[in-house]
């Protein structure tokens, strides 16, 4: 394993973790969007 793919690894894994937090945070304001007030006592 070369240097160079290990740092093109790493930053996949880096975008990929980035990505799923984003993702997270806006389903999370879509559904206390949706669900309203009822929706922050489960948060």
């Amino acid at each position: 394993m070369t240097k160079q793919t290990f740092i093109r690894g790493t930053l996949i894994l880096i975008a990929a973790g980035f990505i799923t937090k984003v993702l997270g945070f806006i389903n999370r304001i879509v559904m206390a969007r949706m669900l309203g007030a009822e929706a922050s006592a489960f948060t």
